[in-house]
């Protein structure tokens, strides 16, 4: 994966990914046909959310990968909030299982001014099609909720990690894995924190982290 020029990387889920399931399909079917209203629908809710963990995070000179991208809200708050459009010096990678949320972030990214730092992927978290060790910072927003198996999916991101890095993952707090995404995180990694004394409709977790040595 390079970073010189934006890609859309379309990968044929529906036929090639052996973690398909209806469950899956039917998620990838639904943001599909979602997306020209899902910024009006969600975009207030998700930006309560940036609030809450980006208030003083650092992110220049960094590979930064946002799993579940969607239409590119988080990519749009961070050029609003630390005024960066001019001169970002990040690299941005945007994955999401719907195609047609990332075609509505690629039409944004003309008024960004962000094509030269952005690649978008249409992949899946739980078989992320990237290297080992890659990115400074992640975030999963919102998205734990909907996969398959969770534990794979936290492996996943860990796997493109580089040995200390940045992460960020909320799940719904109505979610029925819940206790399962609780468990794993702490079995799987260490020096987080988790953040569920709010009001939003998320639990958060984020820090710093090691991998641990097998």
């Amino acid at each position: 994966m390079t970073y010189r020029d934006f890609k859309l990387i379309a990968i044929n889920l529906m036929k090639t990914n052996p973690l398909n399931t209806d469950k899956k399909r039917k998620i990838i079917n639904d943001y599909n046909s979602s997306f020209q209203y899902y910024d009006k629908r969600y975009g207030e809710i998700q930006l309560k959310k940036y609030r809450r963990f980006f208030e003083n995070r650092k992110i220049q000179n960094k590979k930064i990968l946002d799993a579940g991208c969607g239409t590119g809200l988080l990519l749009e708050y961070i050029f609003q909030k630390d005024k960066l459009k001019a001169f970002p010096r990040y690299k941005y990678t945007g994955v999401d299982i719907a195609l047609n949320m990332l075609n509505k972030f690629h039409l944004k990214l003309e008024a960004l001014g962000a094509k030269r730092i952005v690649n978008l992927v249409v992949a899946d978290i739980e078989n992320l099609p990237f290297r080992n060790n890659v990115f400074d910072e992640i975030f999963s927003i919102t998205v734990f909720q909907n996969l398959n198996d969770i534990g794979r999916g936290l492996d996943s991101l860990v796997r493109v990690g580089k040995s200390r890095f940045d992460l960020v993952i909320s799940i719904l707090k109505k979610a029925s894995g819940l206790e399962i995404f609780d468990t794993l995180v702490k079995q799987k990694l260490v020096e987080y924190y988790f953040d569920y004394n709010h009001r939003i409709e998320d639990n958060i977790v984020w820090g710093t982290f090691s991998k641990k040595e097998d």
